[in-house]
């Protein structure tokens, strides 16, 4: 009964397996297609406290080759250039094979790729502090003048990529009118910082007082010419 069972089962194991070969003999001996698809690149594993401070194409163009059943169920959402930055050091690595890194289903072939390679530049994040300015635009109207002009915090930290944050030296607020000012003022001020790979940590908004004051001045009377002495 035992050796019954497994010569039956046997069989039925043989049966499966041919049935498999001729599908994929079948799927394989179809006439072969050719897609165009246009990809994007995914940047997996960046190292901690790095960044990657190039601009890297949108999409890579390729063309695969293939079995038109394999290529009917292929989900060009599901096709991505995955690039590993595990390990990496600071600089300009260039991933010269693209091919390599794309995932595709056995029997589908990548017979164009462009660009081929991809230079990925990665620097090292940094903080730095710099002073906080106010930027005054404009004159006050007429009769006033500045007296004194107060920001809190007086300095931010930008924290980013070092290249770029070497060539900070100061922040900026938005621009304060001084002609719609008529007297002291104390406002709260957001900061223009556009670091395309850096940023303000922890503030938004700057404190700022102006002492302004009516400029008042001492009037003289006035005196008519003496006349002769009698």
């Amino acid at each position: 009964m035992m050796l019954s069972f497994i010569n039956e089962n046997w069989k039925m194991k043989v049966l499966a397996l041919g049935c498999a070969l001729l599908l994929w003999f079948y799927v394989m001996g179809e006439r072969r297609l050719e897609v165009a698809y246009a990809v994007p690149i995914e940047l997996k594993n960046v190292p901690q406290g790095m960044v990657v401070t190039n601009d890297l194409p949108k999409n890579i163009d390729i063309r695969l080759s293939g079995p038109r059943a394999l290529l009917t169920d292929l989900n060009q959402k599901d096709i991505r250039i995955s690039i590993d930055l595990v390990g990496l050091k600071p600089g300009v690595t260039t991933f010269s094979r693209l091919d390599d890194h794309l995932r595709l289903p056995g029997g589908i072939q990548t017979t164009r790729i462009s660009p081929s390679f991809v230079d990925v530049k990665l620097e090292q994040i940094i903080d730095k502090a710099v002073p906080l300015r106010p930027r005054l635009s404009g004159q006050l109207p007429s009769g006033y003048r500045l007296v004194a002009i107060n920001v809190l915090p007086e300095q931010v930290v930008v924290q980013g990529a070092e290249g770029e944050i070497a060539g900070v030296s100061e922040v900026l607020t938005d621009r304060i009118e001084l002609a719609e000012l008529k007297g002291s003022s104390e406002l709260t001020v957001p900061l223009d910082y556009r670091g395309k790979y850096s940023q303000i940590k922890d503030v938004k908004n700057a404190n700022v007082r102006l002492q302004i004051k009516k400029d008042v001045r001492e009037k003289v009377p006035a005196t008519s010419p003496a006349e002769g002495k009698l």
